[in-house]
């Protein structure tokens, strides 16, 4: 048994619930970009250099995104801080409330717009390329895997805030064995065209929400709906406090989008599909670096 000297004197509380979400919290970056990391690997030893072009053109996308994913679900969660040391459940919920329904608002919002505007989107991000049923395809399926990575990041966040660390990587496990059991299927067995690898992150990426939602509404939780109220107020708190997750996943944007323009405009394809492989080393690294200082985030 641990007396109180014992903890006042070798830090063992912080220590334990340190070492308890540190694991949870790099899963739970990685989960957001395992899709990516996926698609770029697959892509890689089915398709070659063309299909590393269309997965690394239509990247910006996905951190488009989660760019907004980490603003609701990120911003929400941190926001439950106050009401988490008042045991306000009823408040908690209502956070939880409102970043469902600005999820499930933005993301459509988004994707009507991609879908509307899609020629021209396609352009603005690959360039000047013949817009084929394949990579036509592959853009759909990608549009609707941004949409389901948006919306992981809620039940994500506040899973962890409930005392569940572990269902971010129960997250990432659905997401990335649904992800590879259909990429074999599709591509390897059915033989399809690279929108496969697309259909498979989208896959994924429902397995991942679905899990997320599971506990989430556990009974053993303290999530729930609520009526929301207060909105506004508690929009600007969402706002505040997801800005700094958020503007890490812009950056991200707004690097590969950059990198990828460079390389499309100067006549050099071929370093889209070098930047992708270099990208998903860059991507995995900073997912366990960033998750080591997340953990002390519940503490």
């Amino acid at each position: 048994m641990v007396t109180i000297m014992e903890l006042r004197d070798n830090g063992y509380f912080l220590t334990h619930l340190y070492k308890k979400y540190a694991i949870p919290s790099i899963a739970a970056l990685l989960a957001g970009n395992i899709g990516v990391m996926l698609n770029s690997m697959i892509a890689g030893n089915c398709f070659g250099s063309d299909g590393l072009y269309v997965v690394g053109v239509f990247t910006p996308i996905f951190f488009l995104y989660n760019t907004l994913g980490a603003l609701i679900g990120v911003g929400a969660a941190n926001s439950t801080n106050n009401y988490i040391a008042k045991n306000d459940f009823k408040s908690i919920g209502n956070l939880f409330t409102i970043a469902t329904i600005l999820n499930i608002i933005v993301g459509a919002l988004l994707t009507f717009a991609f879908i509307v505007f899609r020629i021209e989107i396609i352009h603005f991000f690959a360039g000047e390329i013949e817009i084929t049923e394949d990579t036509l395809r592959y853009y759909y399926f990608f549009v609707l895997y941004g949409v389901a990575s948006m919306y992981i990041y809620t039940p994500m966040n506040f899973t962890r805030l409930d005392g569940k660390p572990n269902v971010a990587m129960k997250m990432f496990i659905a997401m990335a064995i649904t992800n590879v059991g259909f990429a074999i299927v599709t591509l390897f067995l059915m033989k399809l065209g690279v929108w496969a690898i697309a259909f498979s992150s989208f896959m994924g990426g429902i397995a991942a929400v679905l899990v997320g939602c599971y506990y989430a509404f556990s009974r053993k939780g303290n999530i729930c709906l609520v009526f929301p109220n207060d909105f506004v107020k508690n929009l600007k708190d969402i706002l505040l406090f997801g800005s700094p997750m958020s503007l890490n996943n812009f950056y991200n944007f707004l690097k590969v989008f950059i990198i990828n323009s460079i390389f499309i405009n100067i006549g050099a394809p071929n370093g889209v599909s070098i930047f992708a492989v270099v990208n998903t080393l860059s991507t995995f690294i900073m997912a366990i670096a960033s998750g080591i200082g997340q953990s002390i985030v519940p503490l």
